[in-house]
């Protein structure tokens, strides 16, 4: 199972925040059982653990996701589908 984790600002107005949750979303809905999803928001207890720099970010199995690869869901899917077949 691959652990898939977002971050974000809370700010419903930031296109940034809206965008990952919603690749996030759409990876979860593709892998279903493959993928557990945690969103959390910046200021959560769960984000004091990582170090966040921007107002969205995402991590798989705790390894960050270079932005150009969160953002997109065709990039996200590859990205995923090389961790599904280590």
């Amino acid at each position: 199972m691959i652990k898939l984790t977002v971050f974000h600002s809370g700010n419903p107005d930031l296109t940034r925040c809206q965008k990952v949750t919603g690749v996030a979303k759409e990876m979860k809905r593709r892998f279903q059982e493959a993928i557990a999803l945690e969103i959390y928001t910046l200021d959560s207890h769960e984000a004091q653990y990582y170090e966040l720099k921007s107002s969205a970010a995402v991590f798989v199995n705790d390894e960050f996701v270079p932005p150009d690869t969160a953002l997109s869901v065709q990039e996200m899917e590859a990205f995923l589908k090389t961790g599904l077949n280590k």
